[in-house]
């Protein structure tokens, strides 16, 4: 936009989030399709719905890798950018 805005959040949170997509997604659509086609054999009950702890898993690993993506991308830049202030300086002393 002309304005300059550009769409808001930090770059960290924006990388967080499309790796956390990127993973969450086909681990949990992973986790329906294998409960979907739960076998049957004698003596074991067959299609007993979906397996939660799976689905928690795939979850847990994806929230993960989220959060740890968004610390690691934000505090890489902070740090970039202080060392490109920092040059800055010394150039104009």
């Amino acid at each position: 936009m002309a304005n300059g805005y550009d769409g808001g959040g930090a770059i960290g949170g924006k990388w967080g989030c499309a790796l956390s997509a990127a993973l969450g997604v086909p681990l949990i659509a992973g986790a329906v399709v294998l409960s979907a086609y739960g076998e049957c054999a004698e003596g074991v009950a067959c299609h007993q719905g979906l397996n939660w702890r799976l689905l928690a898993g795939g979850a847990l690993a994806a929230i993960g890798l989220g959060f740890g993506t968004l610390l690691l991308v934000n505090v890489t830049f902070r740090r970039l950018r202080m060392l490109a202030a920092q040059e800055k300086r010394d150039g104009e002393n």
